[in-house]
């Protein structure tokens, strides 16, 4: 048996012819081989990178590079694919969300244990297809576009969103569902809370406008019958019965005030204001408002002075929103400064009026800053608050300034004087004050009554 086994050997080694075509069947089988364990004979290929073989002269040429780091790569990648695949084989049964499998013909294929706990025994496939994934779902035909439509379903107490695709070659719908149930939950919730909150901004409107009302009539009437007794008796009154009716006014214009700034904050807030923008010039504007603090700046021996540098005064704005803004910020520069004065300055800057309120008053303490624009809110606070108001001037001409989209800026704040700054942007750029309006009022200095302090100019 051997020497026949040796002579073939010899025989096929004299036969170029039959040692390539042996040659070549056994690369043949091991490329086959390759496939099985490799997965891609293409990498095998690879390996054999310079096959050359001559039937005529039986000469063969394998050039074989890297051969081992290869191999161990592919078997490397084989053992890789493996296990992932079977991670995957397994995780929709591990998914805690329910998976389904559905054919065209709609019968269930698959279903992961989370769906099976979803489904009725005593119900056909169909039926609990529909329940689970709602009564208007109908087959989708083999063309159909492959991404499932999301749909939300109930099922028992859950709340259901199935996503998935289809697959025209397998003829198989592959779906999983999120339960979205405490987020439906949050939703509703919201809802309801925002449902709450309209109704209360609707009773707080409508408080406003009765509070209004009811309040405004009595005091009308008030102040009505207070001017009447001082004209009756004008000729009968001492200095103690004016005082007494001038006290009447004060608390009057105290509590008129008051509910100005409520009404005013309440509308601005519920988004009730209607801004009513035109072309204005801006220093006529301020003196408009600076003329009503003369009287308060001479009860307090003040310096009021406005300082205007500017060649260009042309804005557009909200003339009644920025006024009361102006009138606030001055308001309190006077009602929280006790000795000095208030200096107000216009100035020109690229694009822009700057204008400065500067006091020598109390000025603003840093843990105050932070809540400085807060509705209802005073540096001194509770029924031994130094100062009279309910806080709301600064918060009233913040609002009211952003909505004439005007900067407002503390520049400075310490014992002995406060600098606000507003940031008012230009209409037009002129060169000539001469284009002014020719109707404004000219600049008046008022004496307030003391050498030591500057005239009051208004």
């Amino acid at each position: 048996m051997r020497e026949k086994l040796w002579g073939l050997i010899k025989y096929i080694f004299a036969k170029p012819y039959l040692l390539s075509l042996l040659v070549g069947f056994g690369l043949h089988f091991i490329m086959q081989i390759s496939s099985w364990v490799f997965m891609d004979v293409d990498h095998f290929s690879y390996m054999l990178h310079d096959l050359i073989v001559n039937p005529v002269s039986g000469s063969i040429k394998i050039v074989v590079p890297f051969t081992l780091p290869l191999l161990m790569t592919r078997i490397s990648r084989a053992i890789i694919d493996e296990r992932e695949a079977s991670i995957l084989k397994v995780f929709p049964s591990l998914n805690p969300q329910p998976v389904l499998e559905i054919d065209f013909k709609h019968r269930i294929t698959y279903v992961n244990p989370a769906a099976e706990r979803l489904l009725d025994k005593n119900l056909t496939d169909a039926e609990n297809i529909n329940r689970l994934l709602g009564s208007n779902f109908v087959k989708h035909p083999v063309d159909h576009e492959s991404q499932f439509p999301p749909r939300i379903v109930n099922v028992d107490e859950k709340v259901l969103l199935w996503n998935g695709n289809m697959n025209p070659d397998t003829q198989q719908f592959h779906l999983f569902a999120t339960d979205i149930t405490s987020l439906k939950q949050a939703e509703l919730e919201l809802i309801q809370a925002r449902e709450i909150a309209e109704k209360a901004n609707h009773l707080k409107t409508v408080f406003i406008d009765n509070i209004s009302h009811e309040v405004r009539t009595p005091l009308t009437s008030i102040i009505g019958y207070a001017q009447l007794l001082e004209l009756r008796l004008e000729q009968h009154l001492g200095e103690e019965e004016r005082g007494y009716i001038d006290l009447i006014y004060k608390g009057s214009d105290r509590l008129k005030h008051t509910l100005d700034e409520i009404v005013d904050i309440s509308s601005i807030e519920s988004g009730l204001y209607l801004k009513e923008s035109g072309e204005h010039h801006l220093e006529q504007l301020l003196q408009d408002v600076c003329s009503r603090f003369e009287t308060a700046a001479q009860e307090k021996l003040l310096a009021f002075k406005v300082d205007i540098n500017i060649d260009s005064d042309l804005v557009e704005l909200d003339a009644n929103a920025v006024s009361k803004a102006l009138y606030n910020l001055i308001d309190n520069a006077v009602k929280y400064t006790d000795k000095g004065g208030i200096w107000i300055s216009l100035n020109n800057a690229p694009g822009l009026i700057l204008l400065d309120i500067r006091d020598t008053g109390i000025g603003i303490s840093y843990e105050f800053r932070e809540r400085l624009y807060e509705p209802f809110s005073q540096g001194s606070e509770g029924f031994t608050k130094d100062f009279q108001g309910i806080g709301l001037g600064l918060a009233l001409a913040k609002r009211y300034l952003d909505i004439n989209h005007i900067g407002l800026e503390l520049l400075d704040s310490k014992p002995g004087g406060s600098i606000f700054r507003l940031k008012i942007p230009l209409k037009t750029v002129t060169s000539q004050r001469e284009s002014r309006i020719l109707t404004k009022q000219p600049m008046k200095s008022v004496s307030n009554g003391s050498s030591s302090h500057h005239g009051i100019l208004l």
